[in-house]
């Protein structure tokens, strides 16, 4: 199965670090047909892969003597990507492989290697996926790319596999493998993954490899988490705002969706408004399962959770959200997806809760900091006293 995405992000990609927002992020919108600049927004994740751009000997990848290696320019800000070309040989061991840890049983992990086809020796594929190295083991999930179609086909095994184009000349290559009790990617087996940069036993063409990431436990690709000797982790993105408007009130939030709803991957928070001082979420608006953007209401009173179901958001669409809580806190959501006409529903059967008489409020971006939300492009916030509308926030925003 093909889950091709298709986003693009304009040169360089600037990993996380702590405490730095990526503001410099371009997205895709199917509502401009353009590149929106926006904050990068994601959840929680962790390359297992060493040396994630280190390919220019054999430290972290194998097989370094089977291609003529020369360094190039990267895509990922501050590294750099190495060119390799096919010796000539023919034994075949035209491929870079690493071994990281182990199969688990049940559990989905997603490998990815972003690649750039060489401009004067180009390669016609590149093959990539995740394999078993144990006795009787064998591929688990193995791809092919095909360079002038930029399709991905399963070439043996099986998961979920896909091309995100990243900018005019380099592409995200990715597949995802599943433990299993036994057999091949039986859980405790060894787990490598591997690429050629050319495909399979294909001699004298060239590819450049600049990153490469094996994220365990996520069934599609984030982005680049930079490694050298060890796994890193990269805490989820979370922006807060503290705020100390009375009730009425209304917020406003427009985010490209990159997201991986598309295949029931996530789900998470997008925003929280939480009660007080604190960030204990009382409102909150989140991304479930098939894309689908959807509003909570905890009650402080009784304790009770109430959910109302919203609208459907595919990749790269902009969503804009209006969310107004009344003088009780009984909140209602509006959804604009692409700009089209605002969807209002009211989050039904909610006994009113006295504690949103607290003139506090807490604004978490991406959820709670604690669960992971998504990766989302956020491009607008605004929050303001009394219940306004759609197109008054709009322009509120962008003022």
């Amino acid at each position: 199965m093909s889950a091709g995405l298709l986003n693009k992000m304009i040169y360089p990609i600037t990993p996380a670090a702590a405490g730095v927002i990526r503001d410099s992020h371009y997205a895709f919108s199917n509502q401009t047909q353009g590149f929106e600049k926006c904050v990068l927004l994601e959840g929680g994740s962790t390359n297992l892969a060493l040396g994630s751009n280190l390919f220019g000997d054999g430290t972290y990848w194998q097989n370094p003597n089977h291609f003529v290696l020369t360094p190039a320019p990267s895509i990922v800000a501050g590294q750099t990507a190495t060119r390799h070309l096919n010796n000539g040989d023919s034994s075949g061991l035209n491929f870079r492989a690493q071994t990281v840890g182990t199969f688990v049983n049940g559990q989905t992990d997603t490998f990815y290697v972003i690649v750039e086809n060489d401009p004067t020796m180009p390669a016609t594929t590149m093959r990539m996926g995740i394999y078993d190295t144990s006795g009787g083991g064998g591929p688990v999930n193995s791809i092919d790319f095909n360079w002038a179609t930029h399709v991905t086909t399963n070439a043996s095994g099986g998961g979920l596999h896909g091309a995100v184009q990243l900018d005019d000349t380099r592409w995200l290559v990715w597949a995802n493998a599943t433990g299993n009790p036994s057999g091949i990617g039986g859980g405790g087996n060894p787990r490598e993954v591997f690429v050629y940069p050319s495909g399979s036993f294909v001699n004298g063409q060239a590819a450049i490899l600049h990153h490469a990431q094996l994220e365990p436990n996520q069934s599609l690709p984030t982005s680049p988490i930079i490694t050298v000797g060890t796994p890193k982790n990269r805490n989820p993105d979370s922006l807060t705002f503290p705020a100390t408007p009375t009730l009425p009130l209304t917020l406003y939030i427009r985010f490209i969706n990159l997201g991986t709803t598309e295949v029931g991957a996530f789900n998470g928070h997008i925003i929280g408004l939480g009660r007080g001082a604190s960030i204990a979420n009382t409102f909150l608006i989140i991304s479930g399962g098939l894309g689908e953007i959807a509003a909570r209401f905890y009650n402080h009173a009784t304790t009770t959770t109430t959910e109302q179901s919203g609208r459907i958001a595919t990749f790269n669409d902009v969503v804009e959200i209006r969310a107004t809580l009344d003088t009780t806190g009984i909140p209602t959501l509006g959804i604009s997806i692409n700009g089209d006409a605002e969807t209002v529903s009211t989050v039904s059967g909610i006994t009113p809760d006295p504690t949103w008489t607290q003139n506090i409020l807490t604004l978490t971006v991406n959820g709670d900091g604690t669960s992971n939300a998504g990766f989302h492009g956020l491009t607008h916030v605004h929050i303001e006293q009394g219940i306004q509308t759609m197109d008054y926030m709009r322009a509120k925003a962008r003022a």
